[in-house]
């Protein structure tokens, strides 16, 4: 199966174009963590498929993307780990990478919750302040305000809903320092989405409880 995806937007450089999927690689500053493609490709290479991109600077850019069809199998048979969750809910992902939002809702919207997707940490809050989640998800590196404000700013509003933090530095994060902030557990990136479709449920029914 083969997708495409593009855009009309001003393109990107040769020097640039070779390093796009590298991780920490950015070109916004200090603003961003540059994780979100490295992400979106060890997501990809997790389900055996491929990526790859052409750019034309001032026409646009196009990625493609690769995965393999399994021709011997008419219909999945049941996982008793991931795709039959007990609980379907109401989530809130928050991400500065439009493209990890739309992962983590089309996995999670899959098996029947219901995701809302906001772009930044503002954003997160002002959903939260709007209407009643059961799970919130957020990036941790992102401009203006970061995760944990975010996570701070809902535990205020409501401290029974777990937060789970989305980060590439999943490894250095202090747990004690992340736990003070009011995280409930992290998910590091790269993550297989049957890992995240299960941590979901896991936090449905043991919020606190990692």
């Amino acid at each position: 199966m083969v997708v495409r995806i593009s855009d009309t937007g001003t393109g990107i450089d040769a020097d640039t174009l070779g390093k796009i999927f590298d991780p920490f690689f950015t070109t916004k500053g200090g603003s961003n963590s540059g994780l979100g493609l490295s992400t979106v490709y060890g997501i990809i290479k997790q389900h055996q498929g491929e990526i790859s991109v052409e750019s034309k600077e001032g026409k646009g850019t196009t990625f493609w993307l690769r995965f393999p069809i399994d021709k011997s199998v008419s219909s999945p048979p049941p996982s008793a780990t991931a795709t039959n969750p007990s609980t379907t809910a109401r989530i809130l992902v928050v991400d500065d990478e439009a493209m990890i939002c739309d992962i983590v809702e089309e996995a999670l919207s899959s098996y029947g919750h219901r995701v809302r997707k906001a772009y930044s940490g503002y954003e997160g809050i002002n959903c939260f302040q709007e209407e009643p989640f059961d799970l919130v998800l957020t990036d941790l590196s992102m401009s203006e305000i970061n995760g944990y404000a975010v996570t701070r700013r809902i535990k205020a509003l409501n401290p029974a809903v777990p937060v789970v933090l989305m980060t590439g530095w999943g490894e250095s994060i202090d747990q004690t320092e992340a736990r003070a902030q009011g995280i409930d557990y992290i998910l590091s990136k790269p993550f297989n989405v049957s890992d995240l479709v299960l941590l979901v449920e896991t936090m449905l029914v043991k919020p606190h409880q990692n």
